[in-house]
Formats: structure tokens, sequence, C-alpha cells
């Protein structure tokens, strides 16, 4: 069922070990100074959107479908150049490309990220939402899926697929933002997420 969002925009992160490949000085990137700039006001009828529009995910008819309604969903607030859903199972070693939207799309819909490498990597096996606005400046930045596809990732957000039980079933990222991310699009992808998650704990 979709949800509206919530008044949090960064909560609690329950870590009680770090994951091979990330430590707890990582942890500090995720509300430290990598959190979005600016504080431009969200629409006025985004709850209402998100709740009514949910539908479309919660109803759809197979995991890439309702991956691919949450990307559009998110693109119609948050102007990016790609978006993408990774997704891993309970015995899976990497993470794999669910949807994907952008110029290089069917380029990296093969591809696969391990749990301990990149930003999705970090976001799923921590539980953790994060925006980084330089990438290019950032340790966990795992360059094999650009240099396979010639893509070149400069900022990113990344939502943990975290449902209501607290299982994480993978990641969304968003790419290379039209205006920069701002302090509401962490929260709203979250509650795309949130519903994402709950639609596919039922069925990975």
């Amino acid at each position: 069922m979709p949800v509206r969002p919530s008044d949090a925009i960064f909560g609690d992160l329950d870590v009680d070990e770090p994951s091979p490949g990330f430590d707890e000085d990582d942890l500090a990137f995720v509300t430290g100074h990598h959190a979005p700039e600016g504080s431009t006001e969200p629409p006025e009828d985004l709850a209402v959107e998100l709740f009514d529009s949910g539908w479309d995910i919660s109803s759809a008819s197979n995991p890439a479908e309702a991956a691919e309604a949450a990307l559009a969903l998110l693109l119609r607030f948050i102007p990016a150049e790609s978006a993408a859903v990774l997704v891993a199972s309970l015995n899976d070693t990497a993470l794999r490309f669910l949807a994907v939207t952008g110029p290089s799309a069917e380029d990296v819909r093969h591809l696969t990220v391990p749990f301990h490498k990149g930003f999705a990597g970090f976001s799923h096996t921590m539980g953790a939402d994060l925006v980084v606005r330089d990438v290019a400046k950032d340790s966990r930045l795992f360059g094999e899926v650009d240099a396979q596809s010639g893509y070149e990732t400069r900022s990113v957000l990344a939502v943990a697929l975290k449902d209501n039980d607290g299982d994480v079933h993978g990641c969304i990222e968003l790419l290379n933002p039209t205006g920069g991310f701002h302090t509401w699009h962490i929260e709203t992808s979250r509650s795309v997420a949130l519903t994402l998650a709950n639609y596919l704990g039922t069925r990975m």
C-alpha cells in the first residue's frame, strides 16, 4: 500500500555492524556535509500525488513493472538525467538492475554491483540514504559501471528499498539532477522506495 511522506528528512540508521567494504566513518557522509543543499519547497500537491500514484506501484503485475512505475513517479518531481532500481534476493551476492532509465540505460541493464561497492552497495548493505553532490571526491564511487557504459555519474541520490519489516531489497538511485538535489527530494524518494519495497517484499 502506498504511504504518505513522513516528517523526517534523515532518519536514524539502525546499523549493528558495518558490512564488509564500509565502516563507521562512511556513515558521516549520510547526514554530514553531503546532505542536499538548498531549501526549495516541494509542490503543494506532492503528498496527494505520491499517495494516488503509489497505486501504480502496488498494483503492478510484476516487480519490473513496479520498479518502472516507481522511477516514473520520482522523475515527475525530481528531474534527473538517469535513474535506476537495483535489487537483490536472499542468496544474491550483488545488486542487479531491475529498472533503469537514461541515456545509457541499455548499456547497464546486464551489469551488477557488488554489495560492498559503490553508492548502491552502500545504500543496500547499510540500509542508508544519501546524497553526494560530487562523486569524484567520494571514495565509495564504483567506476566500473560508468566505464562499461560510457556514462559519467556526477552526483547521486540513493535511498534503500527498506520495507515496513526493516528488510532491505536493494536501492533506488537518481543521477545527475538538472537543478541539483534539494532537501525534500530524499524524503520523496524514501516514500516511493517504501511503497516499492513493500511490494517487493512479498514477491522476492
